[in-house]
């Protein structure tokens, strides 16, 4: 008899985008904020309170994860990114505290591996991010310590 457990799991979480995962699609449609290092002519409309058509260098918006990671890269730096609140210390604390009574869907529904997909960029804080996302699971599993 088989168990239908749902779909198999990734041997290592990627930060490429999987375009044939409709999981990893909404997965990357999270938001992170970003601010704009140069203008950009005529996407005015993305940022609700631009008055003009285009976006000023020094705007902050909050952009898809697949948009910022493409516009923050090594070849070119369109924008800056910081770390979503979910994922930053304030929140790894109350994690610490205690992770079970955190409604992770709240924060947002791939939790996981939007938090994983965060560790594409450079922030100073990644190796923390991904030991408290471990932390996490372990702890919502029932399981403790891992360290």
């Amino acid at each position: 008899m088989s168990l239908a457990a749902g779909p198999p799991l990734r041997s290592h979480p990627s930060s490429e985008l999987d375009c044939f995962d409709i999981d990893d699609i909404i997965a990357t449609q999270g938001r992170i904020p970003s601010k704009l290092e140069a203008q950009i002519y005529n996407l005015g409309f993305l940022d609700p309170s631009s008055e003009g058509n285009d976006l000023q260098a020094g705007a902050k918006l909050e952009l898809p994860l697949w948009l910022a990671k493409e516009l923050c890269n090594r070849r070119r730096k369109i924008v800056t990114v910081d770390i979503p609140k979910a994922y930053k210390d304030s929140y790894r604390e109350i994690f610490k505290a205690d992770a079970s009574v955190v409604d992770l869907h709240r924060l947002g529904p791939y939790f996981y591996e939007f938090g994983t997909k965060l560790l594409h960029f450079d922030f100073e804080e990644n190796s923390q991010m991904a030991s408290s996302m471990q932390e996490v699971c372990w702890r919502k599993n029932g399981r403790r310590g891992g360290r």
